[in-house]
């Protein structure tokens, strides 16, 4: 009877909390409905299927997700996070040619997965008739447009260079790698090849790097030609 008690225990203190096995569920829902979204879309992909996918009644979606764009949002963030994070990473330390070159896998690797430029374009297109959705995919965009900004202002401090238009870069930047993330869809070789060319081009200008910030101050400071 002892030993029994024992067991019993060890199995209880092992088993999740309430709120650890909403989060658990939770978790295994967003992965679920990631992986559905990924492959036939937002659109072809009901909740019920979600559910299903992770093993779950479809009364485990409703609990944790109050809509199918909620679920939709939380699939975005998690992204996002994993996204950040492994950017991070690869610009964490080492020279600026060794930071180049693990970006240029991370961006080729991120460009690639055309999967999720086209679930965000579908949930823009939703968004167009759902003013909440609309605010809050706006909102993180810009949370992804500050964190470019942030990264670009290291690379900046780096080179030597003046930062008051750091925000206008960032926003060019992302727009042109959603512009990129398209085009891939249609042809993936284009990603590689566009941005070995781009980093190819940056690399050329580290040898300068003592001389940039002189450089560009000359340019901006050039007089206009005048008329004839």
């Amino acid at each position: 009877m002892i030993e029994a008690h024992r067991i019993d225990s060890s199995v209880v203190a092992k088993r999740l909390t309430r709120s650890e096995a909403q989060a658990q569920t939770k978790a295994r829902l967003v992965e679920s409905a990631t992986q559905l979204y990924l492959r036939q879309g937002f659109a072809a992909t009901s909740n019920e299927q979600v559910a299903e996918d992770a093993g779950y009644s479809r009364g485990a979606v409703y609990s944790n997700f109050p809509s199918k764009e909620a679920l939709a949002l939380e699939v975005i963030d998690r992204h996002t996070e994993q996204v950040i994070e492994s950017y991070r990473q690869s610009l964490a330390e080492g020279s600026s040619e060794d930071r180049l070159e693990r970006f240029q896998v991370w961006i080729e690797q991120s460009l690639s997965d055309t999967g999720w430029a086209l679930l965000k374009i579908e949930l823009a297109l939703v968004a167009r008739h759902n003013s909440t959705l609309n605010d809050e995919l706006a909102a993180r965009d810009r949370t992804m447009l500050n964190h470019v900004a942030g990264v670009i202002t290291e690379l900046y401090h780096d080179l030597g260079l003046p930062t008051e238009s750091v925000q206008d870069l960032a926003r060019l930047c992302v727009a042109m790698g959603q512009g990129v993330a398209i085009d891939s869809i249609k042809d993936p070789s284009s990603t590689t090849d566009w941005t070995a060319r781009v980093l190819a081009a940056v690399r050329r200008l580290l040898p300068m790097r003592p001389m940039l910030p002189a450089l560009i101050s000359a340019s901006t400071n050039l007089a206009p030609p005048e008329q004839k």
